[in-house]
């Protein structure tokens, strides 16, 4: 009994203790993940929580917490999740389609919502649908995430790349690659956080391109300075050269 009362007292501090980082931070991302953490623990301390931050939030951190009470095994849940399912926000409706997706009864209607945000005129409904076929890795849609490989607009690319990258389809590393290289702002960042989720496969061949790609630059600075050795470039094509190794680095 003590060793019982013990782990359920530590439990509750650490409820309690992610709480008040939650009303604190103002990161959101942090908040983000500490939604995520309250979402697995006992549902007793953080359910009631969860939805005061679920019907006091908008955007981003709304679709997080649809996103953790999907973690809750009790169906009672649902009647707290379905209601997003008609929301405005593409957001929030693609993440009450992940959070459903692992009850049966809904799968049907959920895959047909599903398909109609895929091919919604409105690129916000894709790149949200693109996210949840990533999420869930229906391997039926990667026809859809496909086609947006191509497309013009940059954050629905990589969103779709993405996507591919969860399910193990070795077609996204060409684009994941490009954008990595060519990128150094917030979507390179976003890229390198997803890829934590990709099978070791898709990573190793990212690594192993952009390994390629930094040799070939490195030799064309050398080449286009007319150096001999990396000791003779100027600071300029050293800055250069720091950010290619720091690039090979972070995908290591």
């Amino acid at each position: 009994k003590a060793v019982l009362f013990k782990s359920v007292f530590h439990e509750y501090k650490m409820i309690e203790a992610l709480k008040e980082l939650y009303k604190t931070e103002k990161n959101v991302e942090i908040r983000s993940l500490v939604i995520h953490l309250l979402s697995k623990l006992n549902p007793v301390g953080t359910f009631g929580f969860l939805l005061n931050i679920l019907n006091k939030n908008r955007g981003e951190l709304k679709a997080d917490v649809i996103l953790a009470l999907g973690n809750y095994k009790d169906k009672q849940v649902i009647d707290y999740i379905k209601p997003y399912l008609h929301s405005r926000n593409p957001q929030e409706r693609a993440s009450s389609i992940v959070a459903l997706w692992k009850f049966p009864e809904f799968r049907d209607d959920l895959d047909l919502e599903l398909d109609q945000m895929l091919s919604h005129k409105n690129k916000s409904y894709q790149k949200a649908a693109v996210y949840a076929v990533g999420d869930l890795k229906l391997s039926a849609k990667k026809s859809a995430c496909r086609k947006y490989l191509k497309s013009h607009d940059v954050t629905l690319k990589v969103k779709a790349a993405v996507a591919l990258a969860k399910m193990g389809d070795m077609s996204s590393v060409d684009v994941i690659v490009k954008i990595l290289f060519e990128d150094s702002g917030k979507v390179s960042e976003e890229i390198r956080r997803q890829l934590r989720k990709v099978p070791h496969k898709v990573k190793r061949a990212i690594e192993k391109k952009i390994k390629q790609l930094v040799a070939g630059e490195i030799n064309s600075l050398l080449v286009k300075t007319k150096a001999k050795s990396l000791k003779y470039l100027d600071t300029k094509s050293l800055k250069n050269l720091k950010i290619l190794y720091s690039l090979v680095d972070e995908n290591e």
